[in-house]
């Protein structure tokens, strides 16, 4: 560690080094919030400060809770949602990072260059600590020189930290009968269908109760939750598309009956799925 802060320090009196931050501070989602698949130029670092959420990693789905932080990289198509029941407070820093094309002792800084789409890490207070404190700094009237030299020494100490969870990371070898993170990925996979829990336990070979309490320690929310946030948002995508039905919509998203997908989509958004299509709609859409 001590090699990688000497690192830092030389490197931040690089002048081919340089930072720009484009957002940073505290932001608050009420639930069934959804914001549409995007990508940009920056890095976007998000720790899970309340709540839980889902991040959309090009064609995976990634469930966040508290205390867990997600690093997406630039150019990666992402979305992300919030579960039905609970609003959800992330800790956010977006910034652009330009450092010299060399190899470095910083994991983080090494994988600037591309390869990953994101890093999910857990137990990463510190590193919402110091996104805090780089805030502090930013939004402060008019930073002095020691205003801005204190911000370059947070940002060392969060790409130290980062770093270090990622050498953490790599260090966990994954059980190869993760049975559980087998099940979710089969229903990341198959929400639009029918999908019976217990049918899955048995095939499995686990107990549903089990799952049951995984759902809620990994994910932070059930699992009825968990393929309804999945299914409501893959409708709300649907509900664009003004030549299929509502009935057609219930079908494609696994629904099986317009009855049922009416129920849940308003207990997702307070509107119908009709409701919600008028808002995007003629007189209806919003101004």
């Amino acid at each position: 560690m001590r090699m990688e802060r000497a690192e830092l320090m030389k490197l931040m009196q690089d002048r081919d080094y340089r930072t720009d931050i484009y957002k940073v501070g505290v932001f608050r989602f009420p639930s069934s919030y959804k914001f549409e698949r995007h990508e940009h130029e920056e890095i976007e670092i998000n720790y899970v400060a309340a709540g839980c959420c889902l991040m959309g990693i090009g064609d995976e789905f990634v469930p966040m809770k508290k205390g867990e932080c997600i690093i997406i990289y630039r150019h990666t198509p992402h979305s992300f949602m919030v579960n039905l029941k609970q609003s959800c407070r992330l800790t956010q820093l977006e910034m652009k990072i330009q450092v010299p094309a060399r190899q470095y002792e910083n994991r983080f800084l090494n994988e600037l260059g591309g390869g990953r789409q994101y890093r999910k890490c857990s137990n990463c207070e510190s590193i919402c600590d110091y996104i805090e404190m780089i805030c502090r700094h930013k939004n402060a009237a008019h930073p002095d020189g020691a205003g801005l030299l204190q911000m370059d020494l947070q940002l060392a100490a969060l790409y130290v930290s980062l770093s270090e969870k990622y050498k953490e990371e790599d260090r966990y070898v994954p059980r190869k009968n993760d049975r559980f993170g087998q099940i979710v990925q089969y229903i990341n996979d198959n929400f639009t269908e029918v999908i019976d829990m217990e049918r899955l336990s048995v095939d499995y070979g686990i107990s549903s109760r089990y799952i049951r309490k995984r759902f809620q320690e990994e994910i932070g929310m059930n699992s009825s939750q968990y393929i309804n946030t999945l299914r409501v948002n893959k409708a709300k995508e649907l509900l664009w598309n003004f030549n299929l039905s509502i009935t057609d919509i219930a079908s494609l998203t696994g629904f099986g009956n317009s009855q049922y997908f009416c129920r849940i989509f308003k207990s997702f958004t307070n509107l119908t799925p009709v409701g919600y299509r008028k808002l995007w709609s003629g007189d209806g859409k919003r101004k």
